[in-house]
């Protein structure tokens, strides 16, 4: 099921909300985050996110910034809970003083790159993340990472970079599309143009 639903979401933003809320499900966190490395600023970039009050945000994705940063850098993941792992900065807090009990950051890895992670904690129950956890989470996050490269590249290719929105090529095939179904079900079809300057 999860399979099918991976391959079946083409939007690139709906794929990743289902990540986040299927990795929550595998692992009985109660928070997630997708990071992607962004090639053209050569940095991880947060692309979504579940259940992280704005209040506790900054501080705790500070927190498991070196945690994260470890399993991008070394392709291994880290599940468990946080009192087994080492932060990598001193001046930051660690999850454990945020109050984070149990992690799972796994690595996402699509064609033998690592393109992001795929991260979950919890707060209030040490007990989420088992062996059967960690092995569901790999598989999951391998079936994810492939999914995730799709659907980003989809979305590359078919969206404007300044403005978001379907570039030429995307509108012209779409345009193509709408049209034939209109013949196919002898219905009118109409479509409305605008020129706007000055967007920026």
């Amino acid at each position: 099921e999860v399979t099918y639903a991976l391959n079946s979401i083409t939007s690139f933003h709906l794929l990743l909300e289902f990540t986040l809320e299927m990795a929550l499900a595998v692992t009985g966190g109660e928070r997630a985050f997708i990071m992607l490395f962004n090639e053209e600023l050569n940095r991880l970039e947060t692309v979504s996110s579940r259940n992280f009050p704005a209040a506790e945000l900054a501080q705790d994705m500070a927190a498991a910034a070196s945690l994260v940063s470890q399993v991008f850098e070394s392709g291994e993941p880290l599940i468990g809970p946080t009192h087994k792992f080492r932060p990598g900065k001193r001046n930051a807090k660690t999850p454990q003083q945020v109050g984070i009990l149990s992690i799972a950051a796994v690595p996402l890895v699509e064609m033998g790159s690592i393109i992001g992670v795929l991260y979950v904690d919890t707060k209030h129950s040490g007990k989420i993340l088992t062996l059967r956890t960690d092995q569901l989470m790999r598989i999951f996050a391998a079936q994810a990472a492939v999914a995730i490269g799709r659907a980003r590249m989809f979305y590359n290719a078919t969206t404007d970079n300044q403005t978001g929105v379907a570039n030429q090529s995307f509108f012209m095939k779409r345009l193509g599309e709408e049209f034939c179904r209109a013949k196919r079900h002898q219905k009118p079809i109409s479509l409305i143009l605008m020129d706007i300057d000055h967007f920026n």
